[in-house]
């Protein structure tokens, strides 16, 4: 069938049947092609092109051709191609389209790629009983046989193009498009009652702290993934509220207010805190230096209070303008930003001497978001009519809007810049903007008169405080499950396959075979199901997620401890602009209330990431001439290629004890790395070697006997062991910090691969 045909979407058409219908051979062929086109277009939209199984390659007896094993594939225009039994082809000899030799064989180095191709034959003539007006009697093919070619192409393929558009997959990570299409929604509400009026999350995303003026006020921890109320907090804060910052490593968050500076200590259950400052109103507030320093906005003298939040107490008041109301600071703690509301002016202040510098600003800022890119940084102002973005040589850009402004943020990726606006006609909602243009994506419609936002680190997820409750904005997978319905693919000019590249070496051997770079695959329902369990055994590797261990009973609580003596982890800083006035005395912390009826918040314990390895192959001169891609697909080397040993990279330093193999007369059982070949004579086949291991630990190299001095021609097992022996006799590979080798689920964790010499 012509191959031009079957790549273009046309109308399908069968038989009707009745009686009396004369049935010729073009209404047989048509029953026929209707079946087949159908079948083969819903390969080809559907699964696409590729290997489905086998069709593995290997060198043949005598080291001159490369022999296909049997396997099945889906060529590009969707029609299945079998090969039943394994077929030998030379890779030095082009062929033609139809697969027969064609020009002259390759005599010197280079690449050639195997291609897999759909061929139809006709097949058992016989004779023809009744012909048609046109021809004379006589024999025709009763039969066609759905065959394939191997053609040898000169050269390397075009590397695998993806099966999805670029915007859809654009569309499916939430990289807001042109169009204004964002796949960003509300998602959702959590029901938080009274007025929520700040919000901030801390940086493992895992948890958003919300301050509530409701009866109280409160202050209200929420899992950001479930939206569930953890805790809430009562009688800790006075109104009015002022702000609420995270320390940078997560453990403790700061909360301002009328009545001074109150802890939240995260990682206690429940949640332990303590008030400081108690005579001294606080607003806008910023943690830096890892929590050890707190910025804070001081009400009543209109300056910024420099804290050591480790001493609890005042280290020097910097004069910021007439009226400071927003505070943002830079990742390295170096330079704190803040906004003079009556001076309409940013000030940006270097932490290391507390000296302040200005620039003028549009009338009325009221917010400010600062990004790092690799220019240095910029900041974000926004009143009710532009956005100023301002970089650290004072360039600056202003940008038109409308709205009415309260909060903003930017992702953490720098990408976006969320913006919530409430006006008195009762237009409340999100603007999203690019970050880099401040050109508009999208308005999201959100609670009433929001106050303040938050976006979780490392995703587009932001949460949003509103009356009585928080508006959740999320990428809405079931919107960019609808956006996904791309064009129909078109199918190449050339629908054959390619399985595999073949390196032709100058001396006229083969070098190596690669089955993986350019070879399309189709995975099978049972392969993508395993692949799925796999991935969400392994979610931390895969998504950089913490995992959180299973409940532990909660530590007993105690009294919260007297102000440490310990120093402060900043530096002290020079004198500032205006003396810093007299601490008053503090009285003496109370004791954390007793646990109340609330829902406690288990501490979350950051999890070792599995050892994790790769391995290659090195020649006598310790260079690589292999690297292990899969462990389905065992490599296989020439003999005149010299293996000599096998290189183990670990992703961080092992305990070199527990890499171990031996010499002649050794007990395997004693091995984490076991070699195994069916040539050997020793017990359980092992091959005897040593270990070698890099000065930092990360490399081990099991290099085989000095007695064979390279790898025998035979098949070969490795076996790297990381599940713990019950009887202690066996050491698992481990690293430093006691983290043990993950490698096959099915082999219990070890990793067991197989490799051969021919």
């Amino acid at each position: 069938m012509n191959g031009d045909l079957l790549g273009q979407l046309t109308t399908p058409a069968r038989n009707r049947y009745f009686y009396g219908k004369l049935l010729d051979a073009f209404h047989f062929d048509l029953e026929q092609s209707y079946f087949n086109r159908k079948r083969w277009l819903l390969n080809r939209l559907t699964l696409g092109a590729g290997v489905v199984c086998g069709l593995s390659l290997h060198l043949s007896n005598d080291k001159t051709r490369v022999c296909i094993a049997p396997g099945v594939a889906i060529d590009f225009l969707g029609r299945e191609i079998t090969v039943p039994e394994e077929f030998p082809i030379d890779p030095r000899q082009p062929t033609d389209a139809c697969g027969k030799p064609w020009g002259d064989r390759i005599a010197g180095a280079g690449m050639v790629t195997l291609c897999l191709d759909y061929l139809e034959c006709e097949a058992e003539p016989v004779p023809v009983l009744v012909g048609d007006c046109d021809t004379r009697n006589g024999c025709a093919p009763s039969m066609i046989r759905e065959r394939y070619r191997l053609l040898v192409h000169s050269g390397l393929p075009k590397p695998i193009a993806s099966g999805i558009d670029p915007n859809l997959c654009r569309a499916l990570v939430g990289d807001l498009t042109d169009s204004g299409t964002t796949g960003l929604a509300v998602v959702s509400t959590i029901s938080t009652q009274g007025s929520p009026i700040a919000v901030a999350i801390t940086p493992d995303g895992q948890r958003a702290i919300v301050l509530n003026t409701q009866d109280g006020p409160t202050v209200q921890i929420i899992d950001v993934d479930t939206n569930a109320i953890l805790a809430t907090l009562e009688n800790v804060v006075s109104l009015p509220l002022g702000g609420v910052a995270i320390a940078p490593d997560g453990g403790v968050a700061f909360v301002t207010h009328q009545a001074g500076i109150t802890t939240i200590d995260l990682q206690a259950n429940p949640p332990a805190t303590t008030t400081f400052l108690r005579d001294r109103p606080y607003g806008a507030c910023a943690a830096a230096f890892g929590g050890a320093v707190l910025f804070a906005v001081n009400s009543q003298t209109q300056q910024i209070d420099r804290i050591d939040a480790v001493n609890q107490t005042v280290m020097s008041s910097i004069v910021a303008g007439t009226r400071p109301i927003e505070l943002a600071i830079s990742a390295d703690s170096r330079w704190l930003y803040a906004i003079d509301a009556d001076g309409n002016a940013l000030l940006r202040i270097d932490t290391a001497t507390n000296t302040v510098f200005s620039q003028s600003l549009a009338n009325s800022p009221k917010t400010l978001a600062l990004r790092s890119t690799p220019a240095g940084r910029v900041a974000y102002v926004a009143n009710d009519t532009e956005v100023q973005t301002i970089r650290e040589d004072g360039t600056a850009a202003s940008f038109a809007i409308a709205a009415s402004v309260r909060a903003s943020a930017l992702t953490s990726n720098g990408k976006f810049y969320y913006l919530v606006s409430s006006s008195e006609s009762g237009q409340h909602e999100v603007i999203i903007f690019s970050a880099d243009t401040l050109q508009e994506r999208a308005r999201l419609k959100v609670g009433e008169n929001p106050t303040d936002i938050a976006i979780v680190p490392n995703r587009l997820r932001g949460l949003v405080t509103a009356s009585g409750s928080i508006s959740v904005i999320d990428l809405d997978r079931h919107l960019l499950l609808c956006e996904l319905a791309g064009e129909c693919a078109t199918p190449p000019v050339q629908p054959c396959i390619p399985i595999a590249t073949v390196e032709l070496l100058a001396d006229g051997s083969i070098g190596a075979i690669d089955t993986c770079t350019y070879r399309p695959r189709v995975y099978s329902n049972a392969t993508l199901l395993e692949l799925i369990l796999c991935l969400a055994e392994r979610v931390e590797e895969c998504c950089k997620a913490e995992v959180v261990p299973a409940p532990t009973p909660p530590p007993t609580p105690e009294p919260s401890p007297e102000p440490s003596p310990e120093p402060s982890l900043e530096p002290s800083p020079e004198p500032s602009a205006e003396p810093s006035p007299e601490p008053s005395p503090e009285p003496s912390p109370e004791p954390s209330p007793e646990p109340s009826s609330e829902p406690s918040l288990e501490p979350t314990v950051e999890p070792l990431q599995p050892l994790r390895v790769q391995v290659a192959f090195l020649n006598i001169e310790n260079q690589s001439i292999a690297r292990l891609t899969s462990i389905n697909q065992p490599p296989q080397f020439d003999n005149g290629r010299q293996l000599r040993s096998i290189q183990m990279t670990f992703d961080r330093p092992v305990n070199p004890e527990s890499v171990k193999a031996d010499e002649f007369g050794a007990d395997p059982n004693s091995f984490s790395v076991l070699v195994q070949s069916d040539w050997s004579n020793e017990p359980e086949r092992y091959v005897a070697g040593s270990i070698v291991t890099s000065d930092d630990r990360r490399v081990s190299r099991f290099e085989i006997s000095r007695e064979f001095r390279t790898f025998p021609v035979g098949k070969y097992q490795v076996t790297l062991f990381g599940k713990v022996d019950p009887n202690g006799q066996r050491p698992a590979i481990q690293s430093e910090d006691g983290v043990f080798l993950r490698g096959n689920r099915s082999q219990g964790d070890n990793l067991v691969f197989t490799f051969s010499i021919v």
